[in-house]
């Protein structure tokens, strides 16, 4: 399951990962709107093996640890480039490392545009660790 966080509740953007296979959920459609971070990493934890895709990054990379049971994507991409998110998204899922939900369990990503415009991934399991990146998106 991938959860849209609320600044990705647009009709554009859900249509354009409504077009995936799986199942594809925003956060007011779980009633989880308006929720603090803390409180969404806890109910993230209760649903094993679910992706939060968030352009909020400035409170979720290098602020939280990773979890086995959850994967968090964290988009530099400002509002009104939204409708981007999920080429990024599906972009990172044809990366080896992420192909798969099992592999990105556990993983804080950080998608963001490089210098010359082009996506780059930076990612980490724990904030202590040294940050793995940037890999040029496929």
């Amino acid at each position: 399951m991938i959860v849209l966080d609320e600044q990705l509740n647009s009709d554009s953007v859900a249509k354009d990962f409504g077009a995936w296979d799986g199942r594809i959920v925003t956060m007011p459609q779980l009633g989880w709107a308006g929720l603090s971070d803390e409180s969404i990493l806890r109910i993230l934890r209760q649903h094993r093996g679910c992706t939060f895709v968030t352009i909020n990054h400035r409170d979720f990379w290098n602020v939280v640890d990773g979890d086995a049971r959850c994967a968090i994507i964290c988009l530099s991409l400002p509002t009104r480039r939204e409708d981007e998110a999920s080429d990024w998204v599906h972009r990172l899922f044809r990366m080896a490392p992420f192909s798969t939900q099992r592999a990105r369990s556990g993983h804080v990503i950080k998608i963001t545009a490089h210098a010359d415009g082009a996506p780059r991934v930076w990612y980490y399991r724990r904030r202590s660790e040294r940050r793995l990146g940037p890999v040029p998106l496929p």
